[in-house]
């Protein structure tokens, strides 16, 4: 810090302590604006701009209290230390000199020494100020800038995510029509096929009762396996798009998922529903029915679970599916959700876990009831506590305008 490039404004209505002061100050390298009156020093503060002011008291036409007081009310010079120097020595004009605003007081007579120590001090310390003050105006527009960069790379995020999303949907959307058309054509093209081979198989059967045993056999087994592929492809147009979906509607076809998960694999399945039936939009209806296939998935590979609930609401607000089942369950505590009005995937571990939420997440099983999920709206839950058997899939979807009729 170089003190020669310091300026002090020196207010003194005495010439010879004007002139004493200026000196001293001179002699050490400090450019002195001497001033024989407090008005005058009003004046001309803010043209000199001082580092530092050093005001007499006892003054004619306007006391150094005063003048103190207007330096204060003036933003522009406001944050100049005042160091005051006067031959008042009482306690009470020493206390009235730093509730005026002073920073120090000097009392006359006075030592060289003290003054050239205190004004050191104190332009040490206004120096310091200044420049904590710059680097928190230099800091701020930093920050400003960072919050606008985050603001913005936040915003542009979001819309990735929100086109990513939205390109998922029309996937899903254009993956579910596809799966309808091919269900289609396999039931009406292949069906009809199997249908007439069939006839014609049975036609035959009925022409051949008096044909050797080996040719009988022959055309039986014919039959077994036409029966087989009508079989398979019963099937296959029943996973490809469930007919009673499209025929019954979402709660017959969730009584009948359900129904038929329990008798392909022996795991007894009760579906409850506070209504028969419930007219929603399509592509609601197989997001739910989806994300309801997936659930029983999930429990077959890894549940090993004896019972399954499934309970589905209409509500007020939406309609919620509830699947809950009585196995394993996640060997540490976990508990997975999606949704909200953020759209943001949060994770909750209630204690320390082996297991990453975000490598469960990963899954393409969970993924993928997410995503639907969230394609329509909805909010997903995925809850399992170790110490409790079991895990509980909670799927909310917000209906706007739809109508429900009991039975």
């Amino acid at each position: 810090m170089n003190d020669k490039k310091h300026t002090i404004l020196v207010v003194d209505d005495n010439p010879n302590n004007l002139r004493v002061l200026c000196d001293l100050l001179e002699k050490q390298g400090y450019r002195t604006r001497p001033e024989i009156s407090g008005q005058g020093a009003l004046d001309n503060v803010s043209k000199i701009n001082p580092d530092l002011i050093l005001l007499d008291i006892r003054m004619p036409d306007i006391d150094g209290y005063q003048v103190c007081e207007n330096l204060k009310r003036n933003n522009k010079v406001s944050d100049i230390p005042v160091i005051f120097i006067s031959a008042a020595s009482e306690m009470s004009d020493i206390m009235r000199g730093f509730d005026v605003g002073g920073v120090d007081y000097i009392t006359k007579p006075f030592e060289a020494k003290i003054v050239l120590l205190r004004v050191k001090n104190h332009l040490n310390l206004y120096a310091t100020k200044r420049e904590l003050i710059e680097a928190n105006s230099a800091l701020k527009d930093v920050q400003e800038n960072l919050e606008e960069t985050v603001s913005r790379k936040t915003w542009a995020l979001s819309q990735s995510q929100k086109r990513l999303r939205e390109l998922s949907c029309h996937i899903q959307r254009v993956r579910e029509e596809e799966k309808r058309n091919i269900a289609k054509e396999v039931h009406d093209e292949l069906g009809a096929t199997l249908t007439a081979l069939n006839f014609d198989i049975h036609w035959l059967q009925c022409g051949l009762t008096d044909a050797p045993s080996d040719i009988r056999d022959k055309v039986d087994d014919m039959s077994d396996l036409v029966k087989k592929a009508a079989d398979s492809c019963r099937r296959i147009v029943t996973e490809l798009r469930p007919s009673i979906l499209d025929d019954l509607g979402l709660v017959a076809a969730l009584d009948w998922q359900a129904d038929d998960f329990a008798k392909r694999n022996e795991i007894p399945c009760k579906f409850t529903s506070n209504v028969d039936e419930i007219d929603i939009a399509s592509d609601q209806a197989i997001v739910i029915f989806r994300i309801f296939q997936e659930a029983l998935t999930n429990i077959v590979k890894h549940a090993k679970a004896c019972n399954v609930d499934v309970i589905f609401l209409k509500t007020d607000r939406g309609v919620s599916l509830q699947v809950v089942d009585d196995g394993v369950g996640i060997s540490n505590s976990l508990q997975l959700s999606v949704g909200d009005n953020d759209n943001l995937v949060s994770f909750d571990s209630k204690r320390e876990s082996s297991i990453d939420p975000t490598i469960m997440i990963g899954t393409y099983g969970i993924r993928g009831m997410f995503e639907r999920a969230l394609s329509v709206g909805g909010t997903l839950n995925v809850e399992s506590y170790s110490g409790s058997a079991g895990t509980r899939v909670v799927l909310f979807i917000p209906l706007e305008r739809e109508a429900v009729r009991n039975v």
